[in-house]
This record gives C-alpha cells, structure tokens and sequence, in this order.
C-alpha cells in the first residue's frame, strides 16, 4: 500500500514507513500462494539452489587422484562392484576418455 498521492512521507520515522510499505503488499502471488499451503518461499529457493549445486557437482570432471575420481565411470561388472587393484582397468579408461582429469 503505497502513500497516497501528494502525501510526503517522514523519512526519520521508521514506523510510518513500515506502516506505508507493509511487507505483506510487497508479496506476489506466488509467494502468497506458497505460504497459504503452510509453506515458505525460502524452502522453495533452496530446493532449487539445492539442486543446481548438485548438478554442478555432479557435472565437474573430477580429479585422477581423488576419491571420487570414478564417479561418471563406476568399477562394476553387472551388479558386482570391484575395488583395490581391481579399479585400475576402469581409472585407465577413465583418463583415456576424459572422465577424470
């Protein structure tokens, strides 16, 4: 709820300029829609942020060296997963194709 027009608002009173812009006429309907379901907007932004960081994080090309240097190229033959000495075939492969740097 803007002041109406012609009335100058007194800039050293926070009061009246809170009771001029409430927080609840700056809302838009999104906002007042996702809260009227019990929500919260801020649990909407995260779950997106959330999953942007996940895909970014999923997207990096890992390094060589590191513990998840294997993660677009799992060591599996079917649903055996293989570990030790035995991932060596599979980290070969891996640099060879660019999975891990």
């Amino acid at each position: 709820m803007a002041p109406p027009v012609g009335q100058k608002l007194p800039l050293n009173d926070p009061a009246a300029l809170v009771k001029a812009y409430s927080y609840e006429d700056s809302k838009s309907d999104l906002q007042k829609e996702i809260e009227a379901h019990g929500g919260t907007v801020a649990l909407v932004e995260k779950g997106k942020i959330q999953k942007l960081r996940d895909g970014l994080e999923f997207a990096t090309i890992p390094d060589c060296l590191g513990p998840d240097a294997l993660k677009h190229n799992p060591p599996q033959i079917g649903p055996v997963t293989l570990g030790g000495i035995l991932i060596l075939p599979f980290l070969a492969d891996a640099v060879l194709t660019g999975k891990c740097k």
